[in-house]
């Protein structure tokens, strides 16, 4: 008997109804088969009368969004035509399937590397399930000539999540009974589970791993919220910052020339930030560890990230990777002893031999953020839908030094910013980057307005003033300072000249007016103060 063609056949967009048909299957040998005509372009020429389709349900968008179903393979069928027979791989194709067994639930990539690890490395080359598989065509043959690409492995690992797939589909499928022959060739089987050392116990949320990003305005106090609500210990955590010329291999590490104790010059894997983080979150698995990223839209986050994109979608019960990616060196690196020698323990050996990298859930990701227009590279949906974006609100009530004097006048820092921050806003009004511009609660430090020394003020002004007249207000000037004070020069001069209250006099005057009746309304509850004493 000759071995039959496989395929796959991914249902999309243009296939909805057929997904929800399938969906709502209750499941196994149907007693009358749904037919289905999918209609695609590059099908391949030998995907022919009488092959096998493993039929995939995929997205009904293209915007990544959640759809009604899971997405994997939930039915097998036959192919009843293809037409035209004669085709080019740009003709619209017609592929007629008889559906005659449909799976209890769609099976993906997760479900096979949770039941049958050892066996996907098998056919981890395979179309849509395959580890760098990157391909959306809608009709895929399995082609076994290629390296990782069993057909038995496959139908193994989808009968091990489905135990009724290895009895029904041979009594259907007559011709599939030579795949389900197959046993797994790692001499301990697929009943030793790459997590088997793990704690099946669900997390608690504060134990899950997550991908938080932190935006708000400069200043706002992103870096305090890290400290307060996530980790304030070094050892836990491991430190970068995105920029332009950020790649990579910076991120996760490289190939690169390394002089041995003995002056020989050898190639080694030196570790990256996540590479590093991402060993000591698998060697201290009852332990929460930080990736914590600074700036992470001033990089080409998309391409710093590169395959390590995929592993950012979690799983929601345990907070792992909800997919594996393989990549050798950082395998090597993570689940290899201090030596370079793969450990005993089992679990990070399996990983390591198949260079399978996932991210743990005692491993979170949380990264900052200003929402200025001044980013050098902006984040798409595809990026942010993957994180937990967090709003880090400019309140001073969060501010530890929200009613500090600003320097030997009688306004305090909040009264300051919240007025600046006001004509900010109404000089902005209408651009995007207006709210952006305003002053945070941790613009400055508590050091850059206290006291009235030469160096205080000189820093409150390079820090405070400059970046209002360069940038707040750059192209509104003359809505917060003085029209005839003309350079940063005269402004600068004018401020550290005056005293108290009267270094005001370089705004606008409706700006001075507000200071003005705060410093009264401060006085008064001074007064206020001073008599209840």
């Amino acid at each position: 008997m000759p071995t039959p063609i496989v395929a796959s056949v991914r249902l999309g967009k243009d296939s909805t109804e057929d997904s929800k048909r399938l969906n709502q299957s209750s499941g196994g040998m149907l007693a009358s088969p749904i037919l289905l005509d999918v209609v695609c372009k590059q099908v391949p020429t030998d995907l022919a009368r009488g092959s096998f389709v493993i039929i995939w349900l995929g997205s009904d968008n293209d915007k990544g969004k959640q759809t009604e179903w899971k997405q994997g393979f939930r039915a097998i069928g036959k192919v009843r035509s293809v037409e035209p027979e004669q085709r080019s791989k740009d003709d619209d194709t017609t592929i007629a399937i008889s559906v005659g067994y449909v799976f209890k639930s769609s099976i993906n990539r997760l479900d096979i590397l949770r039941d049958a690890p050892q066996s996907y490395y098998w056919c981890s080359s395979l179309p849509i399930i395959g580890l760098d598989d990157r391909a959306n065509q809608t009709a895929r043959v399995f082609d076994e000539t290629k390296e990782r690409s069993s057909i038995g492995a496959f139908f193994y690992s989808l009968s091990q999540v489905n135990s009724d797939i290895k009895e029904s589909i041979p009594k259907l499928y007559p011709e599939l009974s030579k795949f389900f022959e197959y046993t797994p060739s790692d001499p301990s089987g697929d009943n030793v589970s790459l997590f088997e050392e793990r704690d099946t116990t669900p997390p608690t949320p504060a134990q899950k791993g997550e991908n938080v990003i932190l935006y708000g305005v400069p200043g706002a106090g992103k870096s305090f919220t890290i400290k307060r609500d996530y980790c304030d210990n070094d050892e836990s955590m491991e430190k970068t910052v995105f920029h332009p010329d950020y790649t990579y291999g910076d991120f996760i590490g490289q190939i690169l020339p390394v002089v041995s104790k003995n002056n020989i010059l050898t190639y080694s894997f030196v570790p990256g930030p996540f590479s590093r983080i991402l060993r000591k979150a698998f060697w201290n698995p009852g332990q929460q560890f930080y990736l914590v990223i600074d700036e992470i839209n001033r990089g080409n986050a998309p391409s710093i990230f590169g395959d390590i994109f995929q592993l950012l979608d979690r799983d929601e019960e345990t907070g792992r990777s909800e997919y594996m990616i393989s990549n050798p060196s950082v395998a090597q690196y993570v689940y290899s002893d201090d030596e370079g020698k793969s450990t005993d323990l089992s679990t990070l050996s399996n990983l390591r031999n198949n260079s399978l990298v996932f991210m743990p859930s005692n491993l979170s990701i949380i990264a900052t953020m200003n929402t200025s227009d001044q980013n050098v590279f902006t984040l798409d949906t595809a990026f942010q839908r993957r994180w937990h974006m967090r709003h880090i609100d400019n309140d001073f009530k969060n501010c530890t030094f929200a009613d500090e004097r600003l320097l030997d006048t009688s306004i305090t820092w909040e009264q300051f910013a919240s007025i600046v921050n006001q004509r900010v806003t109404d000089a902005n009004s209408g651009m995007m980057s207006a709210e952006d511009k305003r002053l945070g609660i941790y613009f400055v430090k508590r050091s850059d307005i206290e006291g009235n020394n030469e160096r205080t003020i000189e820093s409150f002004a390079d820090k405070v003033i400059k970046y209002l007249w360069d940038d707040a207000f750059h192209f509104a000037r003359s809505s917060m300072f003085n029209s005839r004070l003309r350079t940063l020069d005269e402004i600068f001069d004018e401020f550290e000249k005056h005293k108290g209250d009267n270094r005001f006099t370089i705004f606008e005057q409706s700006v001075v007016d507000n200071l003005k009746r705060l410093s009264q309304e401060n006085d008064i509850q001074d007064v206020s103060s001073t008599n209840e004493d």
